[in-house]
């Protein structure tokens, strides 16, 4: 009887310690994988992702993240504060799209995260070809297949590129980040329709942001 209980409980510290290693492992293989950063100036959101987002964007051997981003192709392309008409229509008319991306390094990275704030979130490499695939079928391409180019961004080497997908006060550039990290397997509330409750969201469950 006692072998039995001796040998029941040395399977059980067996399983135990099995269970920590592979948690430990799958923590330092999540360590191992490349950041990608979500980024907020409490109004408007973007992805950083650590490759072209598709391949039809030129190279830039520098470029250390990709900044990501989508919105309303009229308010988000206008120097400036755009007009009071053109904000109405983003809001209560279903209008054409953009992306824009805006090649980064690192240094230009944490330089602007003196103003904006940054959350560092880990993904599984299934994760980011899922984060991949999202963002590269975001892009509108012509009949040939090639991507369409708006105008230049903000920034260093940022373009616009015409992008799939309506602006509606329902569905928005933060609905748009939301649904991108859905799709690489991040839980998000339906409900986070701005900036602030997506940052909260993506702080509570996945770590604190990183000035």
């Amino acid at each position: 009887m006692m072998r039995r209980v001796r040998q029941h409980a040395s399977g059980v510290v067996l399983l135990a310690l099995s269970v920590v290693l592979l948690a430990d492992d799958s923590r330092s293989y999540l360590r191992s994988q490349p950041s990608l950063w979500f980024r907020s100036n409490g109004f408007h959101t973007a992805l950083l992702l650590p490759r072209v987002p598709h391949p039809g964007l030129p190279p830039h051997p520098e470029a250390r993240w990709y900044d990501c981003s989508w919105g309303d192709s009229a308010y988000f392309t206008t120097p400036g504060d755009p007009p009071l008409g053109l904000t109405l229509k983003a809001l209560f008319w279903p209008t054409p799209t953009v992306l824009h991306v805006r090649p980064l390094t690192e240094a230009a990275r944490e330089d602007w995260s003196r103003s904006e704030t940054f959350i560092e979130l880990r993904l599984d490499s299934g994760g980011f070809e899922a984060l991949h695939q999202f963002v590269a079928r975001s892009f509108a391409c012509d009949s040939a297949g090639k991507l369409q180019t708006v105008g230049d961004g903000w920034g260093s080497d940022a373009r616009f590129y015409r992008a799939r997908g309506r602006y509606t006060a329902f569905y928005t550039c933060n609905s748009w980040t939301a649904d991108a990290l859905r799709a690489a397997g991040l839980r998000l509330p339906r409900w986070d329709l701005t900036a602030p409750p997506l940052e909260r969201s993506l702080r509570r469950r996945y770590g604190p942001p990183a000035r």
